[in-house]
């Protein structure tokens, strides 16, 4: 499989953040530089001047597409309350200080498209821990998961 291939356009990915627009802006630009095409569904509880940096954030234009739900609800909460939004054919969950990498997805895609009888896959991952919880720090500890 070409994963210099890209299938984003199939992909929703829920995205829920509460003042952390440090993470949240990292998130948006780590997809707009690798040119996803899907669609980011934001729900954010957000206030003050967080919400104003995320609403400046997600008023730009990007090669994907973006829902900004304000509410102060819990994640699984919005997140059933919107699946109206999925308009695609694969759907994921990323919290805003997480990062679902591009060729993961394609990869993932690729595999649930193969392989009609599955409902989900999940890879490798790599836990960090940065000093003060910021994501442009350096790691202070990694692990891998599984």
């Amino acid at each position: 499989m070409n994963y210099k291939t890209n299938n984003t356009d199939e992909i929703s990915i829920f995205i829920p953040t509460k003042n952390r627009h440090t993470f949240l802006s990292r998130l948006i630009k780590y997809y707009s530089n690798k040119s996803f095409i899907g669609k980011l569904i934001i729900f954010d509880a957000s206030d003050g001047k967080d919400l104003k940096k995320n609403k400046q954030l997600l008023s730009r234009k990007y090669t994907f597409s973006t829902d900004h739900i304000i509410e102060n609800k819990r994640p699984m909460i919005s997140l059933n309350s919107h699946l109206d939004l999925i308009n695609t054919r694969f759907a994921t969950v990323c919290n805003d200080d997480d990062i679902l990498t591009f060729e993961g997805l394609n990869k993932s895609s690729e595999l649930l498209k193969k392989n009609n009888s599955f409902s989900a896959c999940w890879g490798t991952g790599l836990k960090v821990k940065t000093k003060n919880d910021d994501p442009f720090e350096n790691i202070t500890k990694q692990k891998n998961t599984k």
